[in-house]
């Protein structure tokens, strides 16, 4: 049996995605996608979890408003009762502190060496607390504390973490006490911290380079190099760089969004562009998520703008965007997908894998053309979206959940090609499509099933519309999985299903083997 949550009130109107939480939940740590969330006698599953007190549903709420009402979450989400979960959680919890990247941890603060708790504050609020707190803070000298929407959590720091105040744009190196430090100094605590990285790793014979770029005392590079044969300690080298190198140089800290950021890719452009104007887009999309993935998008959108054209690229996202409870958005052109064509070779063409890893893919139209690439597939517990996009001919599969990773529909399509699955969801992952119009174009063939689920998966389908028709088996199911239709009863019930050819296909579906069609 799943756990229940059931803490404070739920308000719910009619239609509505959006759910509101009151009398103490805490939605955003103990809610993940893909819980269950009932009040009423109705069960509707959560697509995302957007603050401590709301939530967001995969689909409106198909009851009567209602409004401070008890309610329940099963918690059967399929990240729960996994190793991946760990991670996920562990990375969240990194990513709400603001730690940067590396070994001597590098905090980014409102301010430092502050006294006074704030009277605003916002989840996510972080500061370096001074040597002589007040209030909330008192006998919390020379912590780090953050605001996590209801309390202050306090973490003690160790000699050599960083902390960089947004206020006074200044590096805090903590060694006894809070002090600021110079770009020379920063460069030797990370110089060290590199040093006994290496050394731990069995790399004892190391060098390190620091190049200040000329005319700009900031810009600090760092390398690594080999010492002399034989060697057993590691040597430091620091030299002054000509200003040649300032081109290689990576900041510390990452860029901080301040808007919503969008990047245009054309198959004219130029990955050397910056990519932030249809004047001066990428000509690659993975180059393209591979800069938003540097970002600290500080709760900011991301999102890629595919101009029209053929492009035979992927897109294979394997971590999450840092700073961002939303998605990296892939849009081509919505009102005709098919004048932006994403083709596979003998690869997927949108990828997502890892937890946290999350997409929502609009107006392209997909194909793969050889091996068993798929159009949409995710993997390793992670998330993808799509919606007013086409599926081309593909010789895999069309939409692919895979390994407790989660896809929901989010707006009407069509299938122009066939395919040897449109839908596929083993290993506990799930498909959720509910009250769309999907339009089959020219009789597609589906080798296998128009949809297929096994081990534990789960495919929701109810209130669609399938305009046209198609050839092959409508679906399998087995393997204590389940494809709900939302239309009555299953197979196996004495009365029979209530509308076993509700999916597209020219052969009756099949189910056996512990699994379940209603």
């Amino acid at each position: 049996m799943s756990a229940i949550y059931s803490t404070g009130t739920a308000s719910v109107v009619a239609g509505s995605t959006v759910v509101t939480g009151a009398g103490g939940p805490a939605w955003s740590m103990a809610l993940l996608p893909g819980d269950m969330f009932n009040l009423g006698g109705l069960s509707v599953p959560i697509a995302g979890v957007t603050g401590s007190a709301q939530l967001t549903l995969a689909y409106g709420w198909p009851g009567a408003s209602a409004a401070g009402a008890a309610y329940a979450v099963q918690l059967s989400s399929p990240e729960r009762s996994e190793a991946i979960v760990i991670g996920t959680r562990v990375r969240k919890l990194t990513e709400s502190a603001a730690i940067l990247n590396f070994t001597a941890p590098c905090y980014r603060v409102l301010a430092a060496n502050q006294s006074t708790p704030p009277t605003a504050r916002t989840e996510g609020d972080t500061y370096v607390i001074g040597p002589v707190p007040t209030g909330e803070w008192a006998g919390q000298a020379n912590n780090i504390v953050r605001w996590n929407g209801a309390a202050w959590d306090f973490t003690a720091p160790d000699g050599g973490w960083m902390a960089y105040s947004l206020a006074t744009q200044v590096v805090y190196l903590f060694r006894s006490a809070w002090g600021p430090v110079s770009d020379a100094a920063v460069a030797d605590v990370i110089a060290a911290a590199i040093t006994a990285r290496d050394a731990a790793s069995g790399f004892a014979d190391a060098a390190l380079t620091r190049a200040t770029a000329a005319g700009d005392s900031a810009a600090l590079a760092l390398t690594r190099a080999n010492a002399a044969a034989g060697s057993a300690t590691a040597a430091s080298n620091y030299a002054a760089a000509a200003a040649a190198s300032a081109a290689s140089v990576v900041p510390l800290i990452r860029e901080r969004l301040t808007a919503d950021r969008t990047y245009y890719v054309s198959a004219t452009g130029n990955n050397a562009n910056n990519g932030l104007s249809t004047g001066a887009p990428f000509s690659s999309m993975q180059h393209a998520a591979n800069i938003a993935a540097q970002l600290d998008c500080n709760g900011f959108k991301v999102k890629i703008k595919v101009m029209s054209s053929l492009y035979g690229e992927s897109i294979i996202m394997t971590r999450p965007l840092l700073g961002s409870s939303s998605l990296l958005e892939v849009e081509g052109n919505i009102a005709s997908p098919g004048s932006v064509v994403i083709t596979g070779v003998s690869s997927d063409c949108f990828r997502t894998d890892g937890p946290g890893c999350a997409l929502r893919v609009q107006g392209v139209e997909m194909r793969v053309i050889s091996g068993s690439g798929n159009c949409l597939n995710a993997l390793g517990g992670s998330r993808i979206e799509y919606g007013n996009v086409r599926f081309g001919a593909c010789t895999g599969i069309h939409v692919n959940a895979d390994q407790r990773s989660f896809m929901l529909c989010i707006a009407s399509y069509a299938i122009v090609g066939g395919a040897v699955a449109h839908w596929h969801s083993p290993s506990a992952a799930q498909i959720i499509v509910a009250g769309m119009t999907i339009t089959l174009t020219g009789t597609p063939n589906f080798s296998a099933y128009f949809a297929g689920t096994a081990a534990s998966g789960f495919i929701q389908v109810p209130g669609n519309t399938f305009v046209g028709t198609a050839t092959g088996l409508r679906f399998l199911v087995h393997k204590l999985a389940v494809i709900d239709t939302g239309t009555g009863v299953g197979i196996g019930d004495p009365s029979g299903p209530s509308n076993p050819n509700y999916l597209p296909g020219d052969v009756a579906g099949i189910e056996y083997n512990g699994g379940r069609y209603f």
